[in-house]
């Protein structure tokens, strides 16, 4: 049980493998920044594209499996040991997993076989579904067992990307729209979880709605979504009706989480900031389909929005709950999230309602990004790299 663990707080090294979203949140935060800058000295011409790469694959595919899985994996490997009270990746294995991930971020800009990188890319994935498989199947906990599939199917994702680099107009793009679309389904099975929690935890007196019934119909309807944006050829009809019907039942279950006094708590808005854009996604998605709109908008309501302000607010809160600090935001803190929700709002609109200044858009967004992650990175590191300040494990 937990109450065992051998890692006790220490500084330093062992310290910062003492659980698993200490290095992984800090990696995460620090590449969000490097991986951002990277992709707008390409597009700007700049520099030229990672070897192996089209700009835009490179860019989209560092973006899901490199920064949002790892945040995914600090993310669930910490919260299963909380689920099952069972080890997950401590110590050497955590080390060997953080090396597996920065050795798939760094070889395609050294002379290094490609295979190194995206063997080591693969075996990430792979070992994180594993542990994660087996904490939750020895603990019995059927209800978990979506988190290990979405796990695995990831990982059978990116192996046909790697499999299908290099061939086509756009190599491997529709593995990372499938990848992409599969981290959104996970986003809403969490936050449906985590953020009526926290809302019910955090202001005295408010009690989210129970909502068993939507809860149900969001499940069928992002099975439809899923299916519908995945599979070539699925009539436009379709695609639009999934779109709105998940985005109307999402919006609905929001409301139902929601209290007046959580636009006065950064640690909160801040979720739901994100699983709006989440929602703004399944709506724009349904326009794409028919048509309406360039399905670009929907991609970075999805990705800058949904997962980049989610994501955020979710390690801010996680690493200050895990370090035994007060879950409280700084005002950097609270500049960052703002940041991340204009880069979001630039990204989506501007090209839509002025294409014109498309190229100016996405030098904004990318600096938005680029400045909130480094305000995250700026308040995660020191609580990543010390003792837990109440004395306790981890």
């Amino acid at each position: 049980m937990l109450s065992t663990l051998r890692y006790t707080g220490q500084s330093g090294v062992t310290t910062l493998l003492a659980r698993p979203f200490r290095p992984l949140f800090a990696c995460a935060s620090i590449f969000a920044v490097l991986v951002m800058g990277g992709w707008l000295a390409i597009f700007h011409g700049i520099l030229p594209a990672p070897r192996g790469f089209a700009p835009g694959v490179w860019h989209a595919h560092e973006m899901v499996f490199g920064y949002a899985v790892a945040v995914i994996a600090g993310f669930l490997l910490t919260a299963v040991e909380n689920w099952t009270g069972r080890e997950t990746a401590r110590g050497k294995m955590l080390a060997v997993l953080v090396g597996l991930w920065l050795t798939a971020r760094i070889t395609p800009f050294v002379p290094v076989p490609d295979w190194l990188g995206r063997s080591s890319d693969l075996a990430f994935l792979i070992v994180v579904a594993l542990i994660v498989g087996k904490c939750v199947y020895a603990a019995g906990q059927r209800r978990n067992l979506v988190m290990v599939v979405i796990l695995a199917l990831l990982a059978v994702t990116h192996g046909f990307f790697y499999a299908g680099l290099g061939r086509g107009a756009d190599p491997g793009m529709e593995w990372v729209n499938l990848a992409l679309r599969l981290i959104v389904v996970l986003i809403v099975l969490i936050a449906g979880r985590v953020v009526p929690s926290f809302t019910g935890n955090a202001i005295a007196g408010h009690q989210p709605a129970a909502q068993r019934k939507l809860e149900t119909a969001s499940i069928v309807l992002l099975g439809v979504w899923l299916v519908a944006e995945s599979i070539p050829g699925t009539a436009g009809w379709l695609r639009l009706v999934a779109g709105i019907g998940i985005a109307v039942v999402l919006g609905l279950r929001c409301r139902g989480w929601f209290a007046p006094g959580v636009v006065k708590n950064p640690m909160l808005w801040v979720l739901y900031a994100g699983f709006i854009w989440v929602v703004t996604g399944f709506g724009l998605t349904a326009l794409a389909a028919v048509y309406v709109l360039p399905g670009s908008a929907a991609t970075h309501a999805f990705t800058v929005g949904g997962i980049g302000v989610m994501t955020a607010g979710m390690m801010a809160r996680v690493t200050m709950g895990h370090t035994g600090r007060p879950i409280r935001a700084s005002r950097t803190l609270v500049v960052c999230f703002g940041l991340l929700n204009a880069a979001a709002l630039v990204r989506v609109a501007v090209p839509i309602f002025a294409p014109h200044w498309f190229v100016v858009a996405v030098s904004v967004s990318s600096w938005g990004w680029m400045l909130g992650f480094a305000l995250l990175a700026w308040n995660l590191l020191p609580m990543v790299v010390a003792p837990r300040v109440d004395g306790k494990n981890g």
